[in-house]
Protein backbone atom coordinates (compact mmCIF):
# COMPACT_ATOMS: atom_id res chain seq x y z
CA UNK A 1 0.00 0.00 0.00
CA UNK A 2 0.98 3.48 -0.87
CA UNK A 3 0.14 6.96 0.76
CA UNK A 4 -0.41 9.73 -0.96
CA UNK A 5 -2.24 13.44 -0.47
CA UNK A 6 -3.93 15.15 -3.53
CA UNK A 7 -3.43 18.58 -3.20
CA UNK A 8 -4.64 21.96 -4.66
CA UNK A 9 -1.16 23.20 -6.78
CA UNK A 10 -1.95 27.54 -5.92
CA UNK A 11 -2.96 27.17 -2.62
CA UNK A 12 -1.08 23.84 -1.21
CA UNK A 13 -4.25 22.79 0.83
CA UNK A 14 -4.89 19.00 0.71
CA UNK A 15 -7.65 18.36 -0.94
CA UNK A 16 -7.78 14.46 -0.36
CA UNK A 17 -5.51 11.59 1.05
CA UNK A 18 -5.09 8.42 1.49
CA UNK A 19 -3.84 4.68 0.72
CA UNK A 20 -3.28 2.79 -2.21
CA UNK A 21 -2.18 -0.10 -4.01
CA UNK A 22 1.25 1.55 -5.78
CA UNK A 23 -0.33 -0.05 -9.21
CA UNK A 24 -3.53 2.55 -8.71
CA UNK A 25 -1.42 5.64 -8.03
CA UNK A 26 -0.94 6.58 -11.75
CA UNK A 27 -4.66 6.08 -11.85
CA UNK A 28 -5.33 8.44 -9.35
CA UNK A 29 -2.30 10.91 -10.84
CA UNK A 30 -4.13 10.41 -14.61
CA UNK A 31 -7.13 11.34 -13.01
CA UNK A 32 -6.43 14.53 -11.16
CA UNK A 33 -8.25 17.93 -11.99
CA UNK A 34 -6.64 21.14 -13.23
CA UNK A 35 -4.36 22.42 -10.62
CA UNK A 36 -4.23 19.50 -8.69
CA UNK A 37 -1.22 17.70 -7.99
CA UNK A 38 -0.17 14.33 -5.90
CA UNK A 39 2.24 13.43 -3.47
CA UNK A 40 3.11 10.06 -2.24
CA UNK A 41 3.33 11.10 1.03
CA UNK A 42 0.03 11.39 3.41
CA UNK A 43 -0.39 14.95 4.66
CA UNK A 44 -2.21 16.25 7.98
CA UNK A 45 -4.87 18.60 6.31
CA UNK A 46 -5.69 20.27 10.04
CA UNK A 47 -2.01 21.54 10.50
CA UNK A 48 -0.22 20.89 7.00
CA UNK A 49 0.13 22.41 3.58
CA UNK A 50 2.44 21.98 0.25
CA UNK A 51 4.39 24.33 -0.58
CA UNK A 52 7.18 23.67 -3.73
CA UNK A 53 6.34 19.78 -3.68
CA UNK A 54 7.02 19.37 -0.13
CA UNK A 55 4.89 19.23 3.21
CA UNK A 56 5.18 22.31 5.50
CA UNK A 57 3.22 23.13 8.67
CA UNK A 58 0.45 25.90 7.95
CA UNK A 59 1.83 28.90 9.51
CA UNK A 60 -0.28 30.49 12.28
CA UNK A 61 -1.81 33.07 10.73
CA UNK A 62 -3.37 31.30 8.25
CA UNK A 63 -4.79 28.65 11.05
CA UNK A 64 -6.28 31.91 12.47
CA UNK A 65 -7.70 32.81 9.11
CA UNK A 66 -9.09 29.24 8.76
CA UNK A 67 -10.45 29.18 12.06
CA UNK A 68 -12.02 32.38 11.74
CA UNK A 69 -13.70 31.64 8.69
CA UNK A 70 -15.39 28.46 10.01
CA UNK A 71 -16.09 29.86 13.03
CA UNK A 72 -17.91 33.02 11.55
CA UNK A 73 -19.97 30.91 9.56
CA UNK A 74 -21.27 28.58 11.96
CA UNK A 75 -24.24 28.57 14.77
CA UNK A 76 -22.39 27.76 18.49
CA UNK A 77 -24.24 25.60 20.73
CA UNK A 78 -25.87 27.41 23.58
CA UNK A 79 -27.05 25.98 26.87
CA UNK A 80 -30.24 27.57 27.55
CA UNK A 81 -29.60 28.09 31.12
CA UNK A 82 -26.85 30.49 30.66
CA UNK A 83 -27.27 34.23 29.29
CA UNK A 84 -26.48 33.84 24.81
CA UNK A 85 -24.67 37.01 25.13
CA UNK A 86 -22.01 35.78 27.23
CA UNK A 87 -21.74 32.53 25.64
CA UNK A 88 -21.93 34.03 21.80
CA UNK A 89 -19.27 36.63 22.91
CA UNK A 90 -16.58 33.86 24.59
CA UNK A 91 -17.46 31.64 21.28
CA UNK A 92 -16.48 34.31 18.68
CA UNK A 93 -13.91 35.69 20.75
CA UNK A 94 -10.47 37.20 19.04
CA UNK A 95 -12.52 36.22 16.30
CA UNK A 96 -15.75 39.34 15.87
CA UNK A 97 -14.91 42.24 17.84
CA UNK A 98 -19.19 43.14 18.01
CA UNK A 99 -21.12 40.37 17.96
CA UNK A 100 -24.40 42.61 17.56
CA UNK A 101 -24.37 42.24 13.48
CA UNK A 102 -23.83 38.34 13.82
CA UNK A 103 -26.73 38.13 16.20
CA UNK A 104 -29.26 40.33 13.70
CA UNK A 105 -27.91 37.70 10.51
CA UNK A 106 -28.56 34.77 12.83
CA UNK A 107 -31.42 35.32 14.95
CA UNK A 108 -33.81 33.05 13.26
CA UNK A 109 -31.04 29.93 13.06
CA UNK A 110 -30.58 30.72 16.99
CA UNK A 111 -34.73 30.36 17.08
CA UNK A 112 -34.82 27.27 15.88
CA UNK A 113 -32.05 25.81 17.51
CA UNK A 114 -33.59 26.74 20.86
CA UNK A 115 -37.52 26.07 20.06
CA UNK A 116 -38.86 23.34 22.56
CA UNK A 117 -39.26 20.15 20.34
CA UNK A 118 -42.52 20.95 18.05
CA UNK A 119 -43.98 17.35 18.99
CA UNK A 120 -44.93 18.71 22.49
CA UNK A 121 -46.90 21.01 20.69
CA UNK A 122 -48.50 18.37 18.77
CA UNK A 123 -48.86 16.09 22.04
CA UNK A 124 -51.11 19.03 23.62
CA UNK A 125 -53.40 19.44 20.51
CA UNK A 126 -54.15 15.47 20.68
CA UNK A 127 -55.15 16.43 24.24
CA UNK A 128 -56.66 18.94 23.61
CA UNK A 129 -58.53 17.37 20.96
CA UNK A 130 -59.81 14.29 22.66
CA UNK A 131 -63.34 13.45 24.98
CA UNK A 132 -61.15 12.59 28.41
CA UNK A 133 -61.44 15.95 30.76
CA UNK A 134 -57.99 14.71 32.55
CA UNK A 135 -56.10 14.82 29.06
CA UNK A 136 -58.00 18.33 27.66
CA UNK A 137 -56.63 19.56 30.87
CA UNK A 138 -52.93 17.95 30.39
CA UNK A 139 -53.25 19.51 27.00
CA UNK A 140 -54.18 23.15 28.27
CA UNK A 141 -51.27 22.94 30.77
CA UNK A 142 -48.60 21.58 28.19
CA UNK A 143 -49.94 24.37 25.26
CA UNK A 144 -49.34 26.75 27.98
CA UNK A 145 -46.20 26.01 28.83
CA UNK A 146 -45.14 24.90 25.21
CA UNK A 147 -46.50 29.18 24.35
CA UNK A 148 -44.37 30.05 26.93
CA UNK A 149 -41.26 28.73 26.28
CA UNK A 150 -41.31 29.61 22.25
CA UNK A 151 -41.78 33.41 23.76
CA UNK A 152 -39.16 33.15 26.18
CA UNK A 153 -36.72 32.09 22.95
CA UNK A 154 -38.10 34.75 20.98
CA UNK A 155 -37.27 36.81 23.87
CA UNK A 156 -33.35 35.65 24.15
CA UNK A 157 -33.23 36.22 20.26
CA UNK A 158 -35.01 39.18 19.00
CA UNK A 159 -35.06 40.48 16.08
CA UNK A 160 -34.11 43.66 16.49
CA UNK A 161 -30.68 43.24 18.46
Amino acid sequence: MMEYSVYNETTGSVLRSGYCPQNMFLDIEKNLLPNEKIINKKIDDLTEKISNGKAILIPQDELDLRTFNERKNSIPKLDLDKPANEQINKYFKGFLPDTTQWRKDNYATLRKQSYPDATEFLDAQVKLASDNLTLKEEGQLQLKAYTQDCLAVKTRFPKKV
